[in-house]
């Protein structure tokens, strides 16, 4: 009996200090290494007066080491302190996008407040984090790591190697790496991260598959942000395995709320935020929108490029990448009438090529290399599903653009005219193709016989969206940046109406029910105007007359569904990237349209 009892004193005793625990198998690529994911506990749960007192990192083949120092009661600066006789207890666990080693370590004296390291192979950096009980060292590399363990009297030494493990993209949502953050973080499961800077840090929660919960999960942390009065903001990103966030200046939620809100006379109207990063393009045919999102990259010098990618943002909040293809710039998207074609403009080095996205299939055909040229003005689709362009390589030439004839296996490209076009504007409507030359000559050419006639004098114009109305933009000295007057122009009747006239217009644009057409002029001379620069003033067709709804702080505007919303968007520059915010302002409270009566139109053919 006496000897059952020594046995048992003797297995206690080793648990005690750590020799008994359980280690899991090592799963990497590399023998012996642990892998991402894994998990390892070890050191002496009896040692308590301890202190990290620094870490070395050292290059060994392969291998970056990680080796930490622990003395008893005082750092190495003591002359006194000795190393630790034991280790104190310890978790390590591996993490995925980014890679980081995390290395847990119980209440201490805990003196070590952070380490400048340097950068070596596959390690960026570290990351000291206070918890409960205790601190947790975040060390980061790049691409998945493997990792095993050594340790001797008051040191424990990682080995840390790349793995070939597959790499995974997640989503996340990430927040501002502040100390006033640190309880939301920690409530939520957010790790902190080094940026791709390796100076900056954000708070990160776990990947996630799905698109949608992240988004859910963004915005559960955003409304605990604003009860607890923070200004900050959290936003979902995509990271693969070993990839670290790119750094961007954080969004503050009262500029973001003042960007987009219109200030009138007695109140101010907030507008519903739609994306924090992505450009509206046009609407698709379910209501949903088509937006632009610039993603960005370091290149191997360390410097940044920056791209698009096209998405769908669905009525229901949902949103999606439209496709896999990253354009230089998208400076235009056009739905056709049935919803199932996407006509892109892409803006690259001087050259502007046009593609047809097919949403049935998931094609996307470049137009430009099937004979429209390296350079389209403008486009626009006709009522009769086939799409118009501007475009050439030397010279301009109108060219439309059949669907229908590929797919019965024809020729579906052909000139509308042979006569050379502009630079201008572009829109179709009733049979008729309308253009713009940059002499200030507005054409219509009838799309089948191809016979052209000048329809008016302008510098720009822009039908509404049942093709019955056109606007005319004239400058006073054919330049963008002068004042202007505005031109409606009834098609059927041929009837001319001045709406404005030597107005300071920055930007306009017809409403989705082609009831009212709105426009941006300047804030002239207003004690508000540094803030709120532009007016938003809307035509309507019902009765003729012009209001001005508000001062705006965006100068951009978009078609809203109705002439009861109109679109937004503000660039906030970012580290230098500037990031584009789309708003959607519901203008409902601001007048009754219940008495009007809606002008009869012409349909398109």
């Amino acid at each position: 009996m006496k000897r059952v009892w020594i046995i048992l004193l003797a297995a206690l005793m080793l648990l005690g200090a750590g020799c008994a625990r359980q280690e899991p198998d090592p799963a990497s690529s590399v023998p012996g290494y642990y892998g991402q994911g894994q998990s390892l506990d070890g050191g002496s749960k009896s040692q308590k007066n301890f202190n990290l007192a620094q870490i070395a990192v050292q290059r060994r083949q392969e291998d970056v080491v990680l080796t930490l120092s622990f003395y008893e009661g005082a750092t190495a600066d003591n002359p006194g302190a000795a190393l630790c006789k034991a280790l104190p207890a310890y978790r390590i666990e591996a993490l995925t996008a980014p890679s980081r080693i995390v290395v847990h370590l119980p209440e201490g004296l805990f003196e070590f407040l952070g380490q400048d390291l340097e950068r070596m192979g596959e390690f960026q950096g570290l990351v000291t984090e206070r918890e409960d009980k205790g601190m947790a060292l975040y060390f980061q590399f790049s691409g998945a790591v493997a990792y095993k363990v050594d340790q001797e009297e008051g040191k424990l030494k990682l080995s840390v190697r790349a793995d070939d493990a597959a790499s995974v993209e997640q989503y996340h949502v990430k927040l501002p790496y502040k100390e006033e953050n640190a309880g939301i973080a920690g409530k939520n499961a957010m790790r902190p991260t080094l940026c791709d800077d390796f100076a900056s840090a954000y708070y990160l929660t776990e990947g996630m598959a799905a698109l949608d919960e992240a988004d859910a999960r963004c915005q559960a942390i955003n409304e605990e942000l604003e009860a607890a009065g923070s200004d900050d903001t959290a936003e979902v990103i995509q990271l693969s395995s070993g990839e670290a966030p790119a750094f961007a200046e954080p969004i503050s939620r009262s500029l973001l709320t003042m960007m987009g809100a219109l200030k009138t006379e007695d109140d101010v109207i907030d507008g519903r935020l739609v994306a924090v990063d992505a450009r509206f393009l046009c609407r698709n045919d379910d209501g949903g929108m088509i937006m632009a999102r610039p993603q960005v990259e370091l290149t191997g010098d360390g410097a940044t490029e920056t791209f698009e990618e096209v998405w769908v943002y669905h009525q229901d909040g949902k949103r999606e990448r439209l496709m896999d293809t990253a354009f230089s710039s998208v400076q235009k998207a056009v739905c056709s009438r049935d919803g199932r074609y996407i006509a892109l403009l892409e803006q690259s080095d001087g050259a502007r090529l046009l593609y047809l996205y097919d949403r049935r299939d998931g094609g996307l055909l470049f137009l430009s290399a099937e004979g429209m040229g390296d350079y389209t003005a403008d486009l626009s689709w006709g009522g009769d599903g086939v799409l118009y362009a501007m475009c050439g390589d030397d010279s301009m030439q109108l060219m439309a653009y059949e669907p229908r004839l590929a797919e019965m296996g024809e020729e579906p490209l052909r000139a509308v005219e042979e006569r050379e076009g502009g630079y201008g504007n572009v829109g179709a409507a009733g049979g008729v193709v309308y253009f713009n030359d940059e002499y200030g000559n507005i054409y219509a050419v009838d799309a089948q016989s191809g016979s052209r006639e000048l329809f008016d004098v302008g510098d720009g114009f822009l039908l509404s969206p049942d093709g019955s109305k056109m606007v005319l933009i004239v400058y006073e000295d054919g330049e963008n940046t002068s004042r202007a007057t505005l031109v409606l122009c009834d098609l059927k009747s041929g009837e001319r109406v001045q709406i404005a006239a030597d107005t300071s217009l920055s930007d306009y644009v017809w409403s989705g029910d082609s009831k009212a057409l709105f426009y941006l002029t300047a804030n002239e001379d207003a004690t508000d105007a540094k803030d709120y620069p532009v007016c938003l003033m809307r035509y309507s067709l019902a009765d003729g007359k012009t209001t001005q709804l508000g001062a705006l702080a965006s100068n951009s505007i978009f078609q809203g569904n109705t002439q009861e919303s109109v679109i937004l968007m503000f660039y906030q520059n970012r580290n230098g990237v500037f990031y584009p915010i789309t708003y959607e302002l519901n203008l409902s409270e601001l007048t009754s349209h219940q008495n009007d009566e809606l002008i009869i139109t012409v349909e398109d053919e």
